[in-house]
C-alpha cells in the first residue's frame, strides 16, 4: 500500500479534503481517501507521504494535435487564425521526419511529466501511432477530416477510412471527425456523423476559433472566405445564412454520441442554446486562444448556460507548452471568481466523461486508477503541477 498526504485533496467527485490522505496500491489504484473524521484516518498516518500543497486526480487534455509538436516556437503568435493557418502552411514541410518524430516523444513526456493521463488527440496521419501504441497515457485519437468540396466529399471520406483503419489495427481508441465548418462540407459532416453514430463514436469539431468563421456564414464576407479563394476553393455554393456558423453546422452532425466543440472564441449566448438540447461538451483551449486571437471565450456565459466545459492544450504550434494546469491558470488570472473545485472539474472529471473513460479517470474515487498530481504554490503565479502516479 501507498500513502499520500497533502495540506488539500481535491477529490473532484466530492468535497475537498483539508489534510486527507489517499491510500493506493502499488499499481496506483485507490483504495481509500480519508479524511482526519474517518476512523482509519490516525492508523493510516503512519508511513504516510506529506507533501505541501493539494493533490488532484490526474487531467485529461482533451484537445490536443500531438503531431505538430515540431512546430514550437515557428509559427507567429497573435496573427489571427487566417495568419496561423497560412503559416502552418508554409512552415510544417520544412522538418524531417526524425525532427517530427522526436518532437512527439518529448512533447509526450512533458504531458505526462505535468500530469496530464488521457488525451483527446486530433490525427492527420499516422506520425504518432508509435508513440501511442506504447505510451502510458490513454488516447483517443480523432482522425481529422478536411475537404470544403461537396463533390468530393466521399473521396475526403475514404481516405479518413484507411487512416482510421491503421489506429484501430494498432489496438487504439479513434473515430472519425471533421476539422472546422469552414473546412469540411455538410457532405462530408453527414457522412462522418453517419459512421460515428454506428459506432457509437466521438465527434469532436473546431468551433468559431474566429469572428471570420461567423462572417463566412452570415454573407460569405471577411478573411475566412478572402483565405478560402486564395486557396483556390469555389465558395458560390455556400449559402448566405444570416446566422452564426453554429447553428447552421451542428444541425449536420446528427449523432447521439458526444460532441466536443473546441475553442469556442467567439460562441454567442444565442449559439449556446442552440446546442442546450443536444450531447455537446465544450473545451476551452485558453492559452491557444490568446497566442493566436489574442482573445478569450466568453466564460461566465457559458458557466451562466451550464455548459459542460473541459479544458485542452491545443498544439505546441499554437502554445508554449502543452500542461492543463497551465491553462487553469490562465482562466484564473482573467476570471478569479471561478472555484478552484470548479476549475478542477473541467481539467479531470469532464473530459473523463466525454471520452468515456470515468470508470478509470477524472475524480479520487475507490476502485478508479486516475493517477495522483500535486499542485504546488496554488497561491501564486508560479504554482506548478507535477505527476506522483
Amino acid at each position: 500500500m501507498l500513502k499520500f498526504s497533502a495540506d488539500c485533496i481535491y477529490t473532484v467527485s466530492g468535497p475537498s479534503i483539508n489534510n486527507g490522505i489517499v491510500v493506493t496500491n502499488d499499481t496506483g489504484k485507490i483504495m481509500d481517501v480519508l479524511s482526519p473524521d474517518d476512523l482509519e484516518y490516525n492508523g493510516a498516518q503512519d508511513g504516510a507521504k506529506y507533501f505541501k500543497g493539494a493533490i488532484c486526480p490526474g487531467f485529461v487534455n482533451t484537445h490536443c494535435h500531438l503531431e505538430l509538436s515540431f512546430l514550437k516556437g515557428h509559427i507567429p503568435a497573435k496573427t489571427g487564425l487566417n495568419g496561423f493557418i497560412q503559416a502552418l502552411q508554409k512552415t510544417r514541410t520544412t522538418f524531417s521526419q526524425e525532427q517530427i518524430t522526436n518532437a512527439i516523444q518529448e512533447a509526450e513526456l512533458q504531458m505526462l511529466q505535468n500530469g496530464i493521463v488521457a488525451v483527446g488527440d486530433i490525427c492527420n496521419g499516422s506520425n504518432t501511432l508509435l508513440q501511442k501504441q506504447k505510451s502510458k497515457l490513454y488516447y483517443h485519437s480523432f482522425i481529422e477530416l478536411f475537404g470544403f468540396d461537396s463533390s468530393r466529399a466521399m473521396t475526403f471520406f475514404s481516405t479518413g477510412i484507411a487512416l482510421l483503419e491503421q489506429f484501430e489495427n494498432a489496438g487504439l481508441s479513434t473515430s472519425l471527425t471533421p476539422h472546422a465548418p469552414y473546412s469540411t462540407s455538410f457532405e462530408l459532416m453527414e457522412l462522418i456523423a453517419d459512421a460515428c453514430r454506428k459506432k457509437g463514436s466521438l465527434l469532436s469539431i473546431h468551433n468559431q476559433e474566429s469572428e471570420e468563421e461567423n462572417k463566412l456564414f452570415q454573407n460569405k464576407s471577411g478573411k475566412m472566405a478572402d483565405m478560402l479563394k486564395q486557396f483556390g476553393l469555389d465558395i458560390s455554393t455556400l449559402k448566405e445564412y444570416r446566422k452564426n456558423s453554429l447553428p447552421v453546422y451542428l444541425s449536420h452532425l446528427k449523432t447521439e454520441t458526444a460532441i466536443l466543440l473546441v475553442h469556442n472564441t467567439f460562441s454567442t449566448q444565442s449559439d449556446i442554446e442552440f446546442a442546450q438540447d443536444k450531447n455537446v461538451f465544450w473545451c476551452l483551449c485558453p492559452n491557444a486562444n490568446l497566442y493566436i486571437e489574442n482573445c478569450l471565450p466568453n466564460i461566465p456565459l457559458l458557466i451562466q448556460s451550464k455548459a459542460q466545459l473541459t479544458l485542452g492544450t491545443d498544439s505546441l504550434a499554437s502554445n508554449t507548452q502543452l500542461s492543463i494546469w497551465e491553462e487553469i491558470k490562465t482562466i484564473q488570472k482573467q476570471y478569479p471568481e471561478i472555484s478552484m473545485e470548479s476549475l478542477l472539474e473541467w481539467g479531470t472529471l469532464n473530459g473523463a466523461n466525454y471520452l468515456g473513460i470515468q470508470e478509470q479517470y477524472g475524480s479520487l474515487e475507490k476502485g478508479k486508477k486516475p493517477g495522483l498530481v500535486l499542485l504546488e504554490n496554488l497561491h501564486s503565479e508560479h504554482s506548478n503541477s507535477t505527476r506522483i502516479i
